[in-house]
């Protein structure tokens, strides 16, 4: 493979102070986002701390490259091994959590349906691990729960594997060449882009895992057009000025871009994600839309 460099970095894990510095920022800088921002720092301990019992992803450096070289991402065809009970655990501490804090009702709701018998949390994890959304939104429905709720409530629940199996298997994508705007590790589409350093090297970031992969600033990550015509910014002059939307008007796709001279800490980049939800609406009021459809499998 040509250009080689490394595409991914561990960095250490947030620490509560972090997260209640962060949360007091958003406030002061965005407060019509305080409540949500809020809401959420209160579950990142959660996911922080939480131990699924990962089990050790049997991948070898050369399966990687070849994995990378085919457009593929590492966890491509590997079933991951964790412990469904403490997911199922985790998801009902974040429903309690996510209640006691101010979440919407329907957290209440899936609370009152697992206190009644009628949500058995087991088999969602269960249902969660294997990717049965459809099964997973037809439970819920069955009890006149928040289908597309209780969906993201799984989803978050298995960050703390996503960023488990990334810790282990990072050091396989050094030296490898990956320019997708896609999770080189989950394949998961980038939520948002950073400047990092004093050289300001873009970098895109993953909210699944929490995996760092540098990119080309010349070019849309999505469609790969590198036509200058047909790519620009989007700013808004009301909010910090290290923030920006990425455009695209080849495939009206677009990406948020922050300016962080380290990187952001992976349990973070959800909260980043969040903090920029002003830029998803500016975005698609000017007729962008996020790319999503560029998930890898």
């Amino acid at each position: 493979m040509k250009n080689k460099k490394q595409i991914l970095k561990n960095v250490e894990p947030v620490s509560s102070d972090s997260i209640s510095k962060r949360l007091a920022e958003i406030d002061c800088k965005t407060p019509e986002l305080g409540d949500i921002a809020r809401t959420y720092g209160s579950l990142l301990p959660l996911l922080r701390d939480a131990d699924l019992h990962v089990a050790r992803v049997s991948l070898t450096q050369e399966q990687a490259l070849n994995k990378l070289e085919d457009r593929l991402p590492l966890l491509h065809g590997i079933d991951i091994g964790f412990d469904l009970q403490e997911m199922a655990d985790l998801l009902v501490s974040l429903v309690y959590t996510m209640e006691r804090n101010g979440g919407p009702a329907s957290a209440s709701s899936i609370r009152v349906a697992i206190e009644q018998g009628r949500l058995n949390m087991f088999d969602v994890a269960s249902l969660a691990a294997a990717n049965k959304k459809d099964r997973i939104e037809k439970t819920a429905s069955a009890e006149n729960l928040n289908p597309e709720f209780l969906w993201s409530l799984t989803q978050m629940a298995l960050k703390p594997v996503y960023n488990a199996v990334r810790k282990q298997v990072a050091h396989l994508v050094e030296g490898a060449d990956w320019d997708s705007g896609a999770c080189p590790v989950c394949g998961a589409a980038a939520s948002l882009g950073e400047l990092q350093g004093n050289s300001q090297t873009k970098h895109l970031r993953c909210s699944r895992c929490g995996a760092d992969w540098k990119a080309s600033r010349l070019q849309c990550h999505f469609c790969k057009n590198d036509d200058h015509r047909t790519l620009g910014f989007l700013y808004t002059d009301d909010k910090p000025w290290n923030v920006r939307v990425d455009i695209c008007d080849h495939c009206k796709g677009y990406l948020k871009v922050i300016t962080a001279f380290s990187p952001t800490a992976p349990e973070l980049v959800a909260l980043e994600d969040l903090a920029t939800l002003y830029l998803d609406y500016a975005a698609q009021k000017s007729g962008y839309g996020f790319n999503t459809g560029k998930e890898l499998h």
